[in-house]
């Protein structure tokens, strides 16, 4: 991208799909309108690396947020500069349908602006094979049954993509899907979203009620936030509902061990059960300018010794991956379905080694080893393997 808007696009209208064009066609994930004393800077997040894109008057960009404020359906006037408010609209940009969520907060410069760009419809498609098949088979585990599902990791673990991909796949002619966030991060079609707060019920319990009222099937909650919350969700699900709803956690074992250490009956959680997800977004390397590397001391320690003579990558960064060394992201899950062991552990109480142990026995690897696997492949680099693990 240029320094500055290309001429003949000063209009806000203009610089907004200009902006929003090109991020789109670049695969970026955020856009950062940032005043300064001077102007504004607009940089985009792509492969989880932030730069430096464009440059604007505050004057344009005044008017640019006054846009983004109408089509994210949000309060323009003195008091809404004071607080930070949260919207959302869609574009089209090459067939391509794309959510975007609009986060406005006031700076001693004025308002800052983030988007974050979500392309729910081919999600699927970029998030690698392993990702796409995990998806799949806790999609089939999920039409076969009800009961809860939840989906868990760290920030930024893609989860609400994962639960939005998974509500995708029902059929809404058939089933009545109603989902409660706050907030509303995209808009799906045929599905009633519930907004917690800013105009809409008072809280997720609230909302999950609501929910039940309006005799919905599926159910999203984006997080369980209290412990009569998450009795309520397994309730729901003892009652022949699905429910997806999320948390953070390390891995799917402290998953568990999380929530039965919650006040909410145990007999309730294993019996109302679906299965636990947990996951992460790990980087991939890009083909065309990645470096070998030499395996180190400490990462042959974590290996096999046949393993050692594997060639392993570095990033580097070139024109074809917007000299970030990374081109797209591919998704690893742990998932534990539901099972009669699992449930009476879960009765149990047990610990964290005792679920780690059994998910190791039913065949399922850890997030760690599917990392290493895409490493050993060349898929992903040393650094980016290092710093999730």
């Amino acid at each position: 991208l240029e320094r500055g808007i290309p001429k003949g696009m000063e209009g806000p209208e203009k610089v907004i799909n200009y902006i929003l064009g090109q991020a789109i066609i670049n695969r970026v994930t955020r856009i950062h309108f940032e005043p300064s004393e001077k102007g504004v800077i607009i940089r985009f997040r792509s492969n989880d690396v932030l730069s430096r894109k464009i440059e604007v008057p505050m004057k344009v960009h005044h008017e640019v947020i006054s846009r983004l404020k109408k089509l994210s359906q949000v309060a323009d006037n003195e008091a809404s500069r004071e607080i930070v408010q949260v919207g959302h609209f869609r574009v089209t940009v090459s067939n391509r349908q794309v959510n975007v969520q609009s986060i406005f907060y006031p700076t001693i410069n004025g308002e800052m602006v983030i988007l974050k760009l979500s392309d729910f419809g081919s999600i699927t498609d970029q998030l690698g094979r392993s990702g796409k098949s995990e998806l799949e088979t806790i999609g089939r585990t999920l039409h076969t049954t009800h009961g809860v599902l939840y989906v868990t990791g760290p920030r930024e673990s893609g989860r609400t993509t994962t639960q939005y991909c998974l509500l995708s796949s029902y059929n809404a002619d058939e089933r009545k899907i109603v989902t409660v966030e706050e907030p509303v991060v995209a808009t799906l079609p045929r599905t009633t979203q519930i907004q917690v707060g800013a105009g809409g019920v008072a809280d997720h319990l609230s909302g999950l009620k609501l929910a039940l009222l309006l005799d919905a099937d599926v159910i999203y909650v984006d997080h369980v936030e209290k412990v009569e919350l998450a009795e309520e969700i397994g309730f729901a699900g003892l009652g022949g509902k699905t429910l997806l709803t999320s948390y953070l956690a390390h891995d799917a074992a402290s998953a568990i061990v999380k929530l039965i250490q919650t006040d909410v009956d145990p007999v309730v959680i294993a019996s109302s059960l679906c299965g636990f997800v947990c996951q992460r977004l790990i980087r991939k390397i890009c083909p065309n300018c990645r470096e070998q590397v030499a395996m180190p001391a400490e990462l042959k320690e974590r290996t096999e010794i046949a393993d050692h003579e594997k060639t392993i990558y570095q990033a580097k960064g070139c024109e074809g991956c917007n000299n970030t060394g990374y081109s797209g992201r591919s998704l690893i899950i742990e998932f534990i379905p539901d099972s009669p062991t699992l449930r009476q552990m879960i009765i149990n109480k047990q610990n964290y080694q005792d679920f780690n142990n059994y998910a190791r026995k039913q065949g399922i690897k850890n997030l760690e080893e599917q990392a290493l696997a895409l490493l050993l492949a060349g898929e992903t680099s040393l650094e980016e393997f290092m710093r999730l693990f």
